[in-house]
């Protein structure tokens, strides 16, 4: 590996392991005994935090330096992929964070809420962690360097496998609302719809939540070339 890469892999893996270290049953259940549920809620979130902030400066300071280490080139695919795949991705964050999110390890019993599976959850049972799944595998897709691979990949590694480890924590203590919940949806983006076991209702989202995502998307793609110093469309330009 090469050695400028190393702090960033060391942060990638900070950040990607951090999640599954201390959200597994062995380690969490004795920090949550010792220290209570709110504590370590907070201890584990400001771990995470600091461990993202060492990440995306470790990636700022590697990405220049390994420009020139592209392993593949997007080409004319390019710009279609992170637009379809963000639009999506800004959409179901915001519909993640202005809905009752039963996939949550902290919210136990929401999922009766929305069983067997209405509004965003129709289309994926893990909006946010789909979010970044698409956002990820998008920049993933287009960047090809190694720092990009690390970065990215670490984000993509998180959300997917992430979508995993929790379907797996709640399918252990499922009620009968679990199992119809998760039986009616599915991880992969309109996969449950695709199959004929949900229907597509843009109106249970909310107008309003397609709506905000939508302006919100088209507000990132004015601004993103000014605040993160890259063209999206650099093969047209």
């Amino acid at each position: 590996m090469d050695p400028a890469l190393l702090p960033l892999a060391a942060a990638s893996l900070a950040f990607a392991g951090g999640h599954f270290l201390l959200s597994s049953a062995p380690v969490r259940g004795p920090l949550v005994g010792l220290l209570g549920e709110g504590p370590f809620r907070a201890v584990y979130s400001v771990l995470m935090i600091a461990a993202l902030g060492w990440m995306i400066v470790a990636y700022g300071r590697t990405a220049e330096q390994t420009a020139d280490t592209r392993l593949w080139d997007a080409g004319l695919l390019g710009p279609p992929v992170v637009l379809i795949f963000n639009y999506f991705a800004v959409v179901f964050l915001l519909c993640s964070l202005t809905t009752l999110n039963p996939t949550l390890y902290w919210t136990d019993g929401l999922h009766r809420d929305v069983a067997p599976g209405r509004g965003i959850y129709a289309v994926t049972r893990h909006p946010m962690l789909s979010a970044f799944a698409l956002w990820s595998s998008s920049h993933l897709f287009v960047r090809g360097d190694m720092a990009g691979i690390v970065f990215f990949g670490a984000f993509l590694v998180l959300s997917t496998l992430g979508m995993v480890h929790l379907d797996a924590r709640r399918r252990a203590r499922a009620d009968d609302a679990w199992r119809s919940f998760e039986a009616g949806t599915s991880r992969l983006p309109f996969r449950a719809i695709l199959e004929g076991r949900r229907s597509f209702e843009p109106g249970e989202i909310g107008w309003w939540r397609i709506a905000a995502g939508t302006a919100l998307y088209l507000a990132i793609l004015y601004v993103h070339e000014t605040v993160f110093g890259m063209n999206l469309f650099p093969v047209y330009s």
